[in-house]
């Protein structure tokens, strides 16, 4: 074997250094599209560490106009929205892990941003998406939830760009979710709002093996400081393949709004959004579950709503059974595709029949008009709204409210009634469903006048001492007081003897 140059030798280094640089771009992993069915990213094997890895495809990156190339992949920052951890308005800048509930426990994490003084925005997370399926892709539908877990007085916006090779990036701006500036900064949003987007990316060639790039951007309006927290969650890519390779999905999205209040007369609307992939077009349903989750075979039966744009306008029947098990899906009857449920249960409740009150203690109270009492905390037997009324007859009507007391505690208080006396008080209770209406029985409450106090001082006046006859004596000062008092004090010297109020004599001056 002929030995190596010295100039062969030298080539060695160089060489070990390009393939330094070059091996961590094309081993960079991608998330893989194998078939023509949904993938999902819900972040949720996150973990609770500040520096979680990002899944695979996933890259974090600074600016306005960053590269694929140049991101990193694991998070700089994880907090919650409650509990040890959680966000508010000492929380640091950065990339974040967040959590739906305690940092370190909960398995509902989402990915994002918040920005500071120090980590300023633009901020942006982006994806690389591989064709694997051995088929071109013409469609990609694209779905996801934006949701925000601090507030912040900083109004923000939260982007979505698309991108042929990580570097040049086209925005769609109608999926641009734009969140005014809140009042003040710092508080979590527990649990974090959520935002349904989807669009599908029609007029694709994306062959076998080729990549398109996704990218998220977290803009504050016009600086940093007193950032929102905002992060991306479930997302749903279905891709649609050439050559008929593509089997029509749909893709049901969350459902916000339950507890949904549904009586005998009156029904409950709710708003579906959907993600179609494939070549279906038309008329689109909402189908309803029964009330443990089960839906009817056919696609015509159970319809709610319907229409043929995403999202889809539903109204869940008057007299619908109450229940914790509901799930609704989106369907297309014409080509007998069902789609996937809204993902989680939705909760019925209905109007009860009647609304029962209790009010405890329910002994009978004493007050006095200028003082206050025990606390009186009544209990409904449905979800309701409270408000507290009086009576001189214990058996009503109870027509005089009591003004503020709305809650379902009420500390008596004698300025609430007036004038001393016996009345009767009752907590009602208005159904949160319904409107249905309830009252309790009367608790007894006595008004009474506070004590008359009346105080002289000193109670014997000192000595005049030794006085000419025709002379006046030098005066002595008394002092009265009094409180509860309900007529005037007289005091009537002795012979001999004036009162003064102020330098006026008076034989006999009562008090104003």
């Amino acid at each position: 074997m002929r030995p190596f140059s010295r100039a062969a030798v030298r080539l060695l280094p160089l060489l070990s250094l390009l393939l330094s640089l070059w091996l961590p771009l094309t081993s960079r992993a991608q998330l893989p599209l194998t078939s023509s069915s949904p993938v999902t990213v819900s972040f949720d094997n996150l973990g609770s560490s500040a520096t979680a890895s990002l899944p695979a495809g996933f890259v974090l990156a600074a600016g306005a106009n960053p590269t694929y190339s140049g991101g990193t992949t694991a998070t700089t920052q994880a907090a919650g929205t409650t509990g040890t951890g959680a966000l508010s308005s000492t929380s640091s800048g950065g990339a974040y892990n967040f959590a739906n509930g305690v940092t370190a426990s909960s398995t509902d994490r989402a990915v994002g941003f918040l920005s500071s003084g120090s980590y300023s925005s633009p901020r942006n997370l982006l994806l690389a998406v591989q064709n694997t399926t051995g088929s071109t892709v013409t469609e990609l539908a694209v779905a996801y939830d934006v949701e925000k877990y601090r507030l912040g007085s900083r109004a923000f916006e939260w982007q979505f760009f698309t991108s042929a090779n990580g570097t040049t990036w086209t925005q769609l701006t109608t999926l641009t979710q734009s969140y005014p500036a809140d009042a003040t900064t710092g508080a979590p949003v527990n649990p974090p709002t959520s935002t349904n987007k989807s669009t599908t990316l029609t007029g694709l060639s994306l062959a076998d093996g080729a990549t398109i790039y996704l990218r998220w951007a977290y803009v504050g309006n016009g600086g940093s400081t007193n950032g929102q927290a905002l992060g991306l969650d479930n997302l749903v890519l279905t891709p649609t393949l050439s050559g008929g390779g593509g089997t029509p999905t749909l893709t049901t999205g969350a459902v916000n709004g339950s507890p949904f209040c549904v009586t005998a007369t009156t029904g409950s609307s709710l708003s579906v959004p959907f993600t179609v992939s494939g070549t279906l077009s038309g008329s689109f349903a909402v189908q309803l579950s029964s009330a443990t989750g089960s839906f009817a075979a056919d696609l015509t039966t159970n319809l709610i709503g319907q229409g043929t744009t995403s999202p889809l306008t539903a109204t869940l029947p008057a007299g619908t059974g109450a229940g914790t098990g509901y799930r609704v899906r989106v369907v297309h009857a014409a080509s007998g595709t069902a789609g996937s449920d809204n993902g989680s249960d939705l909760t019925v409740t209905a109007a009860p029949a009647s609304v029962t009150v209790t009010v405890a203690p329910a002994s009978a109270q004493s007050v006095t008009t200028t003082g206050t009492g025990a606390t009186l905390t009544a209990t409904a037997s449905a979800p309701a709204s409270f408000a507290w009324a009086y009576s001189t007859s214990a058996s009503g009507p109870f027509t005089t409210p009591i003004s503020g007391a709305t809650a379902a505690s009420y500390q008596v208080r004698g300025a609430d009634f007036g004038s001393a006396g016996t009345y009767y008080l009752v907590a009602r209770a208005t159904s949160s469903c319904g409107g249905v209406a309830g009252t309790s029985a009367p608790v007894t409450v006595t008004v009474t006048a506070p004590s008359a106090v009346l105080t002289i001082t000193p109670l014997t006046v000192p000595d005049f001492g030794s006085v000419y006859v025709g002379s006046a004596s030098t005066s002595q000062p008394v002092v009265v007081s009094g409180s509860n008092l309900s007529a005037p004090v007289t005091i009537t010297p002795a012979p001999g003897f004036e009162i003064r109020m102020g330098t006026a004599p008076s034989p006999a001056a009562p008090l104003p």
